[in-house]
């Protein structure tokens, strides 16, 4: 695995995918969006901090039953082997509280500083438009369109959106990438189901890759599940290499 610096990855991470609410503990920050996306609905625990694995399940029940959610716990493999232990133990004690896995994911990132992305770049989309062509090629979404622009309007770091239209204006792929502080993450790259297969995903990845390195990134990264063997495949062809593990603890009702 790749070797990064995770607690800077980690926070970029939850800058450039943000909630409507955050609150902020010593062992982790519980994050709510009104039940879209576990990334932005669950406890993300701070690796290397101490961690009370009771505290942790506490504090993620009462604040998620407040909001009538499932209590959800995110678990990152630690990067340095010294905080694994701890890591691990919390994993244990969740599972043994009725806690089943979910989702075990992949970060991955590359090294921009040797790399050279010169796609041709367009004008970035606004966020109103490529929302709108994400609708019609992303399988996941199903509603919830003002949350989701509120979500994305909440970045305050760069940003660029990527939209790529057939010969009638109907968007077949896109993604976006968020900078901050130096790192570039890659968001939401879906294909129209019609137009798989034909390099689109490639292209758009190299647009957001050229944006962040002409934005002065030195890393860029995203977070796909495991099992999604075809994107993962793609990322390594473009020089991704896994960097860590994470996955979801969801408590069962």
């Amino acid at each position: 695995m790749a070797v990064i610096d995770q607690e800077k990855i980690e926070q970029a991470s939850r800058i450039s995918w943000p909630a409507l609410e955050e609150e902020v503990l010593a062992f982790g920050v519980l994050r709510y969006a009104q039940g879209y996306t576990k990334r932005a609905n669950s406890m993300t625990v701070f690796v290397e901090r101490d961690l009370d694995p009771v505290e942790i399940k506490r504090c993620s029940e009462a604040f998620f039953g407040q909001r009538n959610l499932p209590c959800v716990v995110r678990i990152a493999e630690p990067v340095h082997s010294e905080h694994r232990s701890k890591i691990m133990a919390l994993d244990t004690f969740l599972q043994a509280s009725n806690y089943r896995l979910v989702d075990k994911s992949l970060l991955m990132s590359i090294n921009l500083a040797n790399r050279d992305f010169d796609e041709p770049l367009p004008e970035s989309a606004s966020i109103s438009d490529w929302l709108d062509g994400f609708d019609n090629i992303s399988e996941s979404c199903t509603g919830q369109r003002p949350l989701r622009e509120t979500l994305l309007r909440k970045i305050k770091s760069p940003q660029f959106y990527s939209s790529l239209k057939n010969e009638t204006g109907e968007t077949i792929c896109g993604g976006f990438s968020v900078l901050h502080e130096g790192v570039a993450g890659i968001y939401n790259l879906a294909t129209n189901v019609n137009f798989r297969g034909r390099g689109l995903a490639t292209r758009v990845m190299q647009q957001l890759l050229t944006w962040a390195k002409q934005n002065a990134a030195s890393h860029a990264y995203l977070q796909v599940e495991q099992d999604n063997t075809a994107a993962v495949e793609l990322y390594k062809k473009l020089g991704f290499s896994c960097s860590y593990q994470y996955w979801y603890r969801v408590k069962n009702l």
